[in-house]
C-alpha cells in the first residue's frame, strides 16, 4: 500500500474517531442539560412553594391566636391575609407535584388545611359567645394539630426533593465522567494509529 494511501486511511479513522467522540459527548451533554432543567425548573420551584406554605402556615396560626388574645380587626384581616395566601400557594403547589411520593403528602396538606379552617369556624363560634377559654381550647387543639400537620407534610415534601436533586447531581456527575472517558479514549486511539502510521510508514 502507497504512503498516500496509508495516510488517507489513518485519516479518515481518525475523523470517523473525532465524529463518534463529538456525537457521544453531544448526547451526554443533552442529558446534563435536562438534568439540570429538571433541578431549577422543577425540583427547586416546588421546594421553593413548600417554603412559601410553610411561612404562611406559620404567620396564619400567629395572627390566630393574636384575634383571641387581643380581638382586633388588624389581626383579622392579617389572619384573612396569610388564610389565602395559603390556599393560593397550596393550589400552585398541586399543579406541581406529579410523583405519587408528592400527590400523597399533598393529599395530607389539603386534610390538614380543611382541619384548620373547620377547627376555626369552631373557635370563632366560641369567641364570639364570648367563651375564649373554649376558643382558646379550639386553638390548642385542633389547630395546632392541623398546623403541626401541614408542617410535618411539607417537612416530607422537602426531604423528598433534596434526594431527588442528590439523585440528578449523581446523574448529571455519570454524564460528566462518561464524556470524559469517551474524550480520553478517543484521544489514546488517535494517539496509538498516528504512532502505528508512523511505525507503518517507515517500513
Amino acid at each position: 500500500m502507497s504512503v498516500g494511501k496509508r495516510l488517507n486511511a489513518a485519516l479518515i479513522i481518525m475523523i470517523v474517531l473525532i465524529m463518534i467522540t463529538v456525537i457521544l459527548n453531544y448526547i451526554s451533554l443533552k442529558n446534563i442539560q435536562g438534568n439540570m432543567n429538571e433541578a431549577l425548573d422543577y425540583r427547586v420551584e416546588q421546594i421553593r412553594s413548600v417554603d412559601k406554605i410553610r411561612f404562611n402556615v406559620a404567620m396564619q396560626g400567629m395572627y390566630v391566636r393574636a384575634l383571641v388574645f387581643d380581638g382586633k380587626e388588624e389581626s383579622a384581616e392579617s389572619f384573612k391575609q396569610y388564610n389565602e395566601l395559603l390556599d393560593q400557594e397550596i393550589e400552585y403547589l398541586g399543579k406541581l407535584v406529579s410523583s405519587d411520593t408528592m400527590k400523597e403528602l399533598m393529599e395530607q396538606i389539603i386534610k390538614y388545611r380543611d382541619d384548620f379552617n373547620y377547627g376555626y369556624l369552631d373557635m370563632m363560634d366560641a369567641f364570639e359567645r364570648g367563651d375564649q377559654i373554649l376558643a382558646n381550647g379550639f386553638i390548642n387543639t385542633k389547630l395546632r394539630a392541623a398546623n403541626d400537620g401541614m408542617f410535618d407534610a411539607t417537612a416530607q415534601m422537602v426531604e423528598h426533593q433534596e434526594k431527588e436533586l442528590d439523585a440528578i447531581k449523581t446523574k448529571a456527575d455519570d454524564a460528566i465522567g462518561f464524556s470524559v472517558l469517551v474524550a480520553g479514549i478517543a484521544l489514546a486511539i488517535s494517539v496509538l494509529i498516528g504512532i502505528l502510521v508512523m511505525i507503518y510508514i517507515r517500513k
